[in-house]
């Protein structure tokens, strides 16, 4: 027999009443349970919706441990850090114009052995100076010097024609014009001046892999005494007590 119109409408109110019955009766007893298929659905927030501040003071009161076993949830160590020899280097380029004569002459820049570079050498620093005597030995054009823009003396580049200082920053824009800075004429390491970083320490932590247990089954409620931190093992474990 066909079924008319209103017996079809009749139908799905009956159906629909059937399911909103039985997602009631679910709800009851199977509190925080997501019923799919049903348009009376229970909807649990997950774990995100625990204020920050509460997990801070659960992650606080269990003091970076599982407050089921006692293990250790924050892994530390220290590293140790030989000490590293500092080596120096000269970087020559060729070529550059003097400001005042305009001759060609040389230009060095003292780098370290990671290609850092080493500018302003006070002559006033013992460091300082011994290093930068010892590249004056091999290259005359590089002494103290002062200079009134810095208005203080450093190992400075000068003219080996007429002995014009020639300010780094001046050099530094020249080597950047014509893209040279990567790319010295010479490189030559100074051997009679070595120093060494000091040896040290630094702690290191991880934090291991933990989770936010509910004590009453309830992920609905982020009561700071509804919360425990625990390990995975430990929290499966609790899980799996409660399905037994």
């Amino acid at each position: 027999m066909p079924v008319t119109p209103s017996q079809r409408n009749e139908s799905a109110g009956n159906g629909r009443a059937e399911s909103a019955r039985f997602a009631g009766a679910g709800a009851a007893r199977l509190p925080g349970l997501l019923l799919l298929g049903v348009e009376s659905a229970v909807y649990v927030k997950s774990r995100n919706h625990i204020p920050v501040a509460t997990r801070r003071a659960a992650w606080k009161r269990a003091k970076g441990c599982c407050e089921e076993c006692g293990k250790n949830l924050i892994e530390r160590s220290i590293v140790n850090v030989p000490a590293k020899k500092i080596s120096y280097f000269v970087h020559l380029w060729n070529g550059h114009n003097c400001w005042s004569c305009h001759s060609p002459g040389r230009i060095l820049a003292v780098m370290e052995y990671h290609n850092c570079g080493r500018s302003y050498l006070d002559p006033g620093d013992a460091d300082d100076r011994k290093l930068g005597e010892a590249i004056r030995k091999r290259f005359p054009f590089f002494r103290p010097d002062y200079s009134y823009t810095m208005e203080e003396s450093y190992y400075a580049n000068h003219c080996e024609s007429c002995g014009a200082m020639q300010g780094d920053h001046f050099l530094t824009l020249w080597l950047c014009d014509r893209g040279r800075g990567d790319a010295p004429d010479l490189v030559e390491p100074i051997p009679e001046v070595v120093e060494w970083e000091p040896a040290c320490s630094y702690a290191t932590r991880r934090f291991l892999s933990f989770q936010i247990h509910h004590r009453n089954g309830d992920p609905s409620d982020a009561a700071l005494d509804n919360l425990e931190i625990l390990c995975p093992p430990c929290h499966q474990g609790k899980h799996a007590k409660v399905s037994v």
